[in-house]
């Protein structure tokens, strides 16, 4: 019997889409761009914007698609005519799931609650609010549903009163990736699994044992939506025993996020 101690496996979240951005407008609070190629992009995606201007640079929920090669965001600031943009601007966008509008914002003792009309939300799934107020713009954990049209996010900052806004959230999804399989005719011990976010946002993230046999559905999550804050190593201490082929899934929120993981292989 051999046992040898190393790192496992290593990987980083599934990695963002990227496009150029060629010109720029902002007319009564939507601003639109264009992009150099077809993006693909639909309502309610999430995406970040850079070198365009600090102006129109951020992350930002789409809320229109004019062409194939232009889409809109809500963003509070002076009329800007359409204008080149060069050197060219860069967007990513990250992975998001569908996209809905929010008309109403509200907050009490750090508690955000925001209306969006059937929002399909619970508690723990991951969204990014973009209402064009800076207290409550952000990647937020879903913390409740206080009915089918409204959920609350925490958000630190003064108290703000009931109010009609514009904007939209998107909500982010994760894909799964496997971070290690045991070798077969093998049993592994996992000591530790390390989590690092190189973002400049907060990210969540979920790790995932199942047998190979078994399906995404019969998986048992040793961490699930889990924050980790920007420039944060977290390390995850196990000591759980797996069988020959078993498998852990990692799922990420960001491409920022990378994991790995360390113990021993038995054969």
């Amino acid at each position: 019997m051999a046992t040898t101690y190393k790192v496992l496996g290593q990987i980083t979240g599934t990695a963002d889409t990227f496009n150029t951005i060629s010109n720029k407008a902002l007319t009564s609070n939507v601003a639109t761009l264009t992009t150099g190629a077809i993006h693909g992009y639909a309502v309610g995606d999430v995406v970040t914007i850079g070198g365009v201007d600090t102006t129109f640079d951020g992350t930002y929920v789409v809320a229109s698609i004019p062409t194939t090669t232009t889409f809109t965001y809500a963003l509070t600031a002076s009329n800007v005519t359409g204008v080149a943009v060069s050197p060219v601007g860069i967007i990513s966008k990250s992975l998001s799931l569908s996209g809905v509008v929010i008309t109403n914002k509200y907050k009490k003792n750090n508690v955000a609650t925001l209306t969006a009309t059937s929002h399909g939300l619970a508690v723990g799934d991951t969204v990014y609010v973009a209402i064009g107020d800076t207290t409550i713009q952000g990647q937020y954990l879903v913390t409740g549903i206080p009915s089918a049209n409204t959920f609350a996010v925490t958000a630190a900052g003064s108290d703000i009163a009931s109010a009609a806004c514009g904007g939209a959230f998107g909500k982010v999804g994760m894909a799964s990736n496997t971070l290690y399989t045991v070798p077969a005719a093998t049993q592994a011990v996992v000591s530790t699994i390390a989590v690092t976010n190189r973002g400049t946002t907060a990210r969540t993230y979920r790790i995932a044992i199942r047998p190979a046999a078994a399906t995404l559905a019969n998986q048992h999550y040793i961490a699930y939506d889990v924050a980790i804050g920007v420039n944060d190593t977290t390390p995850l201490t196990l000591g759980v025993t797996l069988g020959a082929t078993d498998v852990v899934s990692v799922y990420a929120s960001s491409a920022d996020l990378s994991f790995g993981i360390f113990g021993s292989e038995i054969s």
